[in-house]
């Protein structure tokens, strides 16, 4: 099963406050993540100016994260996919949430990486603050800073056992990136999945700061 076929149902409530609980490929990385589906906002959300809310962080430093929301994949160079034995080239798919590129192990195993931009929850980290408050994930750990930006891994299951970790990163109040990773079998219960989807994080905020 693909990393987006096992999350799928976390990003819905990111974006519905009404929800309720129902080196990557090498001995170092993660499968494909999470995708979701589009549910509307309900009139109890806050609104996307009162941002952050529900407990949420600030973002203090928000980044111009626009080329990366029209293709992810640019996310992470060639030295960094090598380093992480995940194939040179992802692949963007259309997600309910904003376009998610996907790089596969190079040992062909079910193990990768997923970078989603989760440009049209206009919510932010707020969404996961709120989730988690109303009782539907299982796993929400706020996380260091990953490279000055606001953090946390969160699930509707706790799947690290498995070796799957979703982190979301605030890029501004109103936007995250989700960083997801499954990782190979030879790392399943030897590797942290979310210190690695934090690794992969830092990567990619940094080719984006580099970008400013």
């Amino acid at each position: 099963m693909r990393i987006r076929e096992l999350l799928t149902a976390v990003v819905i409530c990111l974006t519905a406050a009404g929800c309720t609980s129902t080196s990557v490929g090498e001995p170092s990385a993660a499968d494909h993540p999470p995708s979701s589906r589009t549910t509307e906002p309900s009139a109890t959300e806050p609104p996307a100016d009162g941002l952050p809310a529900d407990g949420a962080p600030r973002v203090a430093n928000p980044l111009d994260t626009t080329a990366y929301q029209r293709d992810p994949c640019q996310a992470l160079n060639s030295e960094q996919t090598r380093e992480l034995a995940l194939e040179d080239q992802g692949t963007v798919e259309e997600g309910d949430v904003g376009l998610i590129c996907e790089w596969r192990s190079l040992r062909g195993e079910p193990a990768g990486v997923d970078i989603s931009s989760l440009d049209r929850n206009p919510y932010g980290l707020t969404g996961a603050y709120r989730a988690q408050k109303t009782g539907v994930l299982k796993l929400f750990e706020e996380l260091p800073e990953v490279e000055g930006h606001p953090a946390v891994a969160y699930g509707r299951n706790d799947q690290r056992d498995a070796g799957v970790c979703a982190v979301l990163v605030g890029m501004t109040d109103q936007l995250t990136f989700e960083f997801a990773v499954r990782l190979s079998a030879a790392n399943v219960g030897s590797v942290d999945p979310c210190e690695m989807a934090v690794q992969v994080a830092g990567m990619a905020v940094r080719n984006m700061k580099g970008d400013q």
